[in-house]
């Protein structure tokens, strides 16, 4: 089911990659197992791409690889052209903890790290003023990074890494644990900044609706990318159609199990996944799957409210393949899967 990189057709892209990686790995001793297993990768100017994959998967592995943190075990990585420590100050990088000063302002925390940068009075002026205004912190510019909402210690966060101007941000799990209306604010920002002024952004997300508003993502499991596409092909690869099942809430339980255990639909549907207050049945033969759930589910005097047909969601997507790759035979939320253990 599932498609690595290396199995794809190479189709030649117009322009020349911005982060080219080639048979990347990494392990942490030699008795460990790679924490990146040769992987290849390239991420075009411009992009916002995303790294998908559960804890554990290697993403942040990669990502200090990328920033010049530290070097790989073996393999090629290319940013800009050159050797990620050497294109260091033209990138920026956000990692998963907030780390800056509490006790200083916005202004202040933006002030040290352009004079680590050494950046000039005139180009920090007007970055602040830039960027300040474009990530609606100029109000809050005195305003001490202790007292900041998660949403706004975030935008402090990316404002600090664009300070100085880089060609390339890396965004390690930039909006965990933000609210809603702060994670599509920043990814609104993120859209801006590409558009806008051509900056490459490389991010590793656990929220899939924000996958679905990158040019590209990758999915990562176990040190290896599975398959790298669009959000749309990596959803049309599943090759099945999504029925959604609506149910008395108090049903649900035993509609699930049902399905599940139905002979009748083992070859035609290929999963069934419980999403809050309905079932997605994946199936490649949607008209008479949907028939069956209907007669199935009035056998056992179960009320059908409704079964509609559309395309799987990417939550749909990487939680069969995730199984698929596990080999497992119970389905589990993707979230849950994706929270288990740090890389």
């Amino acid at each position: 089911m599932t498609q690595t990189l290396s199995a794809r057709a190479a189709t030649p892209h117009p322009i020349a990659p911005i982060i080219s990686i080639r048979d990347l790995r990494h392990r942490y001793s030699k008795a460990a197992p790679d924490a990146v297993a040769r992987i290849n990768l390239d991420v075009f100017p411009g992009e916002i791409f995303g790294l998908i994959g559960p804890d554990g998967a290697g993403k942040t592995t990669t990502f200090q690889i990328l920033s010049g943190v530290m070097p790989q075990t073996s393999g090629i990585v290319e940013v800009l052209g050159s050797n990620p420590r050497d294109a260091r100050l033209q990138m920026g990088y956000l990692t998963q903890r907030f780390s800056l000063y509490q006790d200083m302002s916005i202004l202040e925390n933006l002030r040290y790290a352009a004079g680590l940068r050494e950046i000039s009075d005139a180009d920090f002026k007007k970055r602040c003023d830039h960027y300040l205004g474009l990530l609606d912190l100029d109000r809050f510019k005195d305003r001490l990074a202790g007292k900041l909402s998660g949403g706004m210690k975030q935008k402090l966060a990316l404002c600090n890494t664009l300070i100085h101007n880089p060609q390339i941000v890396l965004l390690d799990e930039p909006t965990t644990g933000v609210d809603p209306v702060s994670r599509r604010e920043f990814w609104d920002i993120l859209a801006q900044l590409a558009s806008t002024e051509g900056i490459t952004t490389v991010v590793a997300t656990p929220y899939l609706d924000e996958a679905e508003r990158c040019s590209r993502i990758a999915l990562m499991y176990e040190g290896k990318i599975q398959q790298c596409d669009t959000p749309a092909n990596v959803k049309a690869s599943l090759g099945v159609k999504r029925l959604e099942v609506l149910l008395p809430l108090a049903q649900l339980d035993q509609a699930e199990t049902a399905l599940k255990q139905n002979a009748d639909l083992r070859e035609s549907v290929s999963d069934v996944q419980r999403f809050g207050d309905r079932l997605d049945v994946l199936t490649a033969q949607p008209t008479q799957t949907a028939s069956d759930i209907r007669r199935i589910l009035q056998q056992q005097q179960i009320q059908v409210e409704q079964v509609a047909t559309d395309s799987p969601t990417l939550e749909n997507t990487f939680v069969a393949r995730l199984r698929d790759l596990k080999g497992e035979s119970l389905v589990h939320d993707y979230p849950r899967i994706l929270r288990q253990e740090k890389t």
